[in-house]
């Protein structure tokens, strides 16, 4: 598998996390099917076989051309049909919200075609990634022009809502609603209403996504487990409330899914 980012320009860097291209050069049995967990908006172009995305509740939805996935609550599952060969544009929690005319809540956990969000102007920009633009670097040109013209007459910036989710990352996630929401001189309903408006998710669930990214990550390269060392390391209440948690987001137990899952660990953590 060959996964790579690129960053892009500084007028950018505020909402695109980075570009990304994914390349696997082994057969799609080898690759059944990977987990996604992304908390901005990603919209991937596909210049290969089909590929499948199995929503949170058991939707399927096939990208043959090209595909954006809402901000996501529960993990994706992405099947590969084929030869897999992808570039893909992935915005900052939150950083999509200049350039889509719908309220962010509205597309959690959906994948929406580029259509649906830009109408003909949306499919005239895929048809030309796929038939004008030959290379990586010819891609992240041609997206940076038309993200620029995009947001020039939709800039929508709300330095509040930036500075909580600064403080969400930042603290990996352990921070609770309130505390946040009284240093930022809010009430915890107003910031949510923000969050949901522009992020598509309340602030607690984008904490509880990261810091469950944390643990994974944690878990992923540890060599042996304690789970009452993890609970207490990343702030959860007690063991039980983080067993709970990791079932919310892969249906198993730590122990289950990390040692008896027959094909090991199955998310896409590249961008945990």
């Amino acid at each position: 598998m060959l996964f790579r980012e690129h960053q892009p320009p500084l007028c950018l860097k505020p909402y695109v996390r980075y570009y990304w291209t994914l390349q696997l050069d082994l057969p799609p049995a080898s690759y059944s099917s990977m987990r996604l967990l992304a908390e901005g908006f990603e919209f991937t172009f596909n210049m290969a076989d089909t590929i499948e995305i199995i929503n949170c509740d058991g939707r399927v939805k096939h990208i043959s051309a090209s595909g954006i996935t809402g901000p996501m609550s529960r993990p994706m599952r992405v099947r590969s049909t084929g030869a897999v060969n992808l570039f893909g544009i992935c915005f900052h929690p939150g950083g999509g919200y200049p350039f889509f005319k719908y309220p962010a809540h509205e597309m959690a956990d959906q994948y929406p075609d580029a259509d649906d969000l830009w109408g003909a102007k949306g499919r005239a920009f895929v048809e030309h990634i796929h038939n004008d633009c030959g290379t990586t670097q010819a891609r992240i040109e041609a997206v940076n022009a038309y993200l620029v013209r995009c947001l020039k007459p939709n800039l929508r910036e709300d330095v509040v809502t930036q500075k909580a989710i600064e403080t969400i990352e930042n603290c990996k996630g352990r921070i609770a609603v309130e505390q946040l929401a009284r240093q930022l001189g809010l009430s915890s309903r107003h910031l949510t209403r923000k969050f949901k408006e522009q992020i598509g998710m309340s602030p607690k669930h984008l904490c509880r996504n990261i810091r469950f990214k944390q643990v994974y990550k944690r878990i992923e390269a540890a060599s042996h487990y304690n789970w009452a060392d993890v609970a207490l390391d990343f702030g959860y209440y007690d063991q039980s409330h983080f067993i709970n948690e990791f079932k919310y987001f892969t249906g198993k137990s730590p122990e289950t899914y990390f040692l008896s899952s027959p094909n090991g660990p199955d998310f896409f953590s590249a961008n945990f």
